[in-house]
């Protein structure tokens, strides 16, 4: 952003093949666009979940800022929350207050979580559980 803020969604769409793609790909394009007039995490996602109600797929999603200052805004509809590795090599996954996944039982309330990160803090946003495995389908290595 114009301001140096790093702006960062991810995504998981539940299912496999055309049709999963298909999903994520509407997911995608909304959060590109509703970006650009939503820039609050919390604001976002409301949204999407309205999108993923109105066209019946379950998903996940964590919209997450990064100010030039080191502090780290999002909020998450039922995706992993953000790890944060340390200079020594240390890390801790965030703790997240955070609403349903996308389609799924949306109370109109989606909380907006914080944390400062030091200078020398990596956040990692990940896709799936440290040590989990993949699921039926899944054609690459764990």
């Amino acid at each position: 952003m114009s301001d140096g803020t790093v702006a960062l969604s991810v995504g998981d769409i539940a299912g496999h093949g055309m049709e999963a793609a298909a999903q994520m790909g509407e997911v995608r394009s909304a959060m590109a666009a509703l970006r650009l007039v939503r820039r609050a995490p919390d604001k976002l996602i409301p949204l999407l979940h309205r999108l993923a109600g109105d066209m019946d797929y379950f998903a996940t999603v964590i919209c997450a800022r990064l100010d030039p200052t080191g502090n780290l805004q999002w909020a998450s509809g039922g995706y992993l929350p953000p790890l944060v590795v340390r200079e020594d090599g240390t890390g801790d996954l965030l703790g997240t207050d955070q609403s349903p996944p996308l389609g799924v039982g949306y109370k109109g309330r989606v909380p907006l979580n914080r944390h400062r990160l030091d200078p020398d803090d990596t956040v990692v946003i990940l896709h799936r559980r440290p040590g989990g495995t993949p699921g039926p389908g899944h054609r690459g290595q764990p």
